[in-house]
């Protein structure tokens, strides 16, 4: 299997490489700026998941004026197709409020470097995936970043340069690209491959295999009542294990459990899930139940 590269650690892999040195200018809390004097560094890391891209956002964003923006004049729209926005919990000057798509200024961005990093899933329409917005300042350094993998490509209104970088024995496909503000930002990422939740299918396959053995236990010629419970009993605890499997599905998908810890839970879950199937199954067998 290969090894998962953390969106976080890519970011700031990226943006210690083009970080921008601080202001020497002394700030100034009295002279007013806008937003026109800020200039912008954008990150934006793409992970393709089941029917949806997984994006790290990361920005770095420099006022080189001693001047301070006012934050009612900072707004980073993230798109109308965007949900599950989540914020940086380090983050400090900048907030998501709930039932936006919208990443707000909490203060005055005066003379230096300000950053802000969020999550959100922009969702797939098959093998394709939109960003589309707008961005209120200058970006003078932009890289949307995905796995390298064959088909995958990029277009749009930007201009577009590629090229690779290899981290950890992982590939990624880097495109560059500069805008200024105000100026839509419309690319489209064509060739993505669709990622099944196997193991989901695979959970489901067995429910149904379960149900299949059910079914004949309680149909079959000469079978009682003590087999009947004892299946109904397994069957309880299979409903049981599907429900945590299904769970830390979501889990993994949300980020909240690390990728060893849920390829051990999820081996445990199926192993005791077959023995629940084989616990059916002779269950369901009056010879296998009550021996002569």
């Amino acid at each position: 299997m290969r090894a998962k590269v953390p969106l976080l650690a890519m970011a700031a892999s990226l943006a210690a490489s083009s970080a921008w040195a601080q202001s020497s200018q002394p700030a100034s809390r009295s002279a007013p700026a806008g937003p026109g004097v800020l200039q912008g560094q954008v990150t934006l890391i793409a992970e393709i998941d089941e029917h949806h891209l997984k994006v790290q956002e990361s920005w770095q964003i420099r006022n080189p004026t001693g001047g301070t923006v006012a934050p009612e004049s900072v707004v980073f729209d993230l798109g109308s197709d965007v949900r599950r926005i989540r914020i940086d919990e380090n983050v400090v000057g900048f907030a998501h409020v709930e039932g936006e798509t919208v990443i707000r200024a909490t203060r005055g961005l005066g003379s230096g470097t300000h950053a802000f990093a969020v999550s959100y899933l922009l969702d797939l329409d098959g093998d394709t995936a939109r960003f589309a917005r707008s961005f209120p300042i200058p970006v003078t350094g932009g890289r949307l970043i995905v796995e390298d993998l064959d088909g995958v490509r990029a277009s749009g209104s930007t201009s577009l340069s590629v090229r690779n970088r290899d981290l950890n024995g992982l590939s990624f496909r880097i495109f560059d690209f500069a805008v200024p503000g105000g100026t839509p930002f419309d690319v489209v990422l064509r060739g993505l491959p669709s990622r099944a939740a196997w193991p989901r299918a695979v959970a489901v396959a067995l429910s149904a295999m379960a149900f299949i053995w059910m079914v004949i236990s309680v149909l079959r010629p000469g079978g009682d009542a003590r087999l009947v419970k004892g299946a109904l009993s397994a069957e309880a605890r299979r409903e049981q294990i599907l429900k945590a499997l299904e769970l830390l599905e979501e889990d993994q998908r949300e980020g909240r459990i690390e990728g060893r810890k849920y390829e051990k839970r999820r081996r445990a879950l199926m192993d005791e899930l077959a023995r629940v199937l084989r616990e059916l199954d002779l269950s369901g067998d009056p010879r296998g139940a009550h021996p002569a």
